[in-house]
Order: structure tokens, then sequence, then C-alpha cells
């Protein structure tokens, strides 16, 4: 079963007032590398009215309500239960509860094996899974014929990884510097993911 590493307490995610984590959640959202990818997933997603869409380690819903805002059927799973506490907390605020389920899980559960869903969202959640390779197929088995995967990851030969990371690697000797997120397990490349989704997602 993939497993991940847990964040410590000053993480967002373990903030007890739902306002203060849903603010610090939003205003990590609101960073430019975050609003890029988001930019791309949409233009991505394409039309969603209607549509079912799985979003996996959604956090607190910061793809997942704004999707449910353009009418789509959205399930949000995240390891994390005060995560979704906070994502239910932000759709009641956005007044779309009716489009919106919620599943506390740290794996894609099998249940969902059973569904079919147009679009699936994972958005910087591989690099923390253990299995990947299963985390890919369990994906793939719930997808919808012709369904679209949205997902993104850190690049390990991107330049501030390749300084940051022989900084760390080769002068710190950190040598399970996986980036500056704590619970991150491995660095992909482009090639990398390719091979895996062309190997690993047949069904």
């Amino acid at each position: 079963m993939p497993k991940s590493l847990k964040y410590d307490e000053s993480h967002w995610s373990r903030e007890a007032d739902v306002d203060k984590g849903l603010a610090q959640y939003l205003e990590l959202a609101d960073r430019a590398f975050n609003r890029t990818k988001f930019r791309q997933f949409w233009s991505l997603a394409g039309a969603v009215k209607g549509k079912k869409i799985l979003d996996y380690g959604g956090g607190a819903g910061v793809m997942s309500i704004p999707l449910a805002q353009e009418g789509a059927d959205v399930l949000l799973v995240d390891a994390e239960a005060n995560a979704l506490r906070t994502a239910r907390y932000y759709a009641e605020k956005k007044l779309v509860t009716n489009n919106i389920r919620t599943i506390h899980s740290e794996s894609l559960p099998e249940s969902l094996g059973k569904e079919r869903f147009d679009v699936i969202i994972a958005k910087d959640v591989i690099e923390h899974i253990e299995d990947d390779r299963k985390f890919l197929k369990d994906l793939a088995n719930c997808q919808d014929k012709g369904g679209v995967l949205l997902l993104s990851t850190q690049n390990r030969i991107s330049l501030n990884y390749l300084l940051e990371g022989s900084y760390q690697k080769y002068w710190r000797r950190n040598i399970d510097w996986f980036g500056w997120d704590q619970t991150h397990l491995r660095f992909y490349t482009s090639w990398d993911l390719k091979k895996k989704l062309a190997r690993d997602t047949v069904r």
C-alpha cells in the first residue's frame, strides 16, 4: 500500500483554526509556481461542467472548489483529515458543498476502481508516494476511456534543483535531499514519467 511521510505541526494542514489554515493554504496556492500549474491544468481540463473529477491529494481544494463552481462533480481525496475539514469549510464558503465529496485516505481507495472519472488530478503528489507504480495503475483503473490525467511533480533537471541539489548533496553531504519539502521521496524528469505512464498504466 502506498505510504507517505507526514508534515510537521507547523504545516497549514495541522492548523486547528480552520480560518487560519485556509488563509495559509490559499497564500501558498497564490505563489507564482502554483498559479502557473493551475493555469496549465485549467487549460488541459477544458470544459468541466457535468464531468466527474477525481482530485487526489488535493489538500483543501484549491483545484476542487473552482472546478465545482464550474459545475463539475468532484471527489477530493487526501491523507490529511484536517485538510479535508478545511476543504469542506472552503466549499461551504463558496456554496458548492453539493458538488464536492471528500474521502480521507492515505492511498487510493479500492472502491474507486468501480468508478470512472473524466478528469483525474494528481498535483505534486507522486513524489510523496512510496509505490509510485501501483499509484499510477490505480489511477488508470478508475479513469474513463478518453479521460484526462493531469499530473505534475518537481523536475530534477530544472536549474534550481540542479543548483540547490548539487549544493546539498555534494557540499553538505545531504544525500537524501529531495527538495524543500520534507515529505518528498524522489525526483523525476519528464522522461521518467513518460516511461512510467507507458509501462504502468496499461490495463
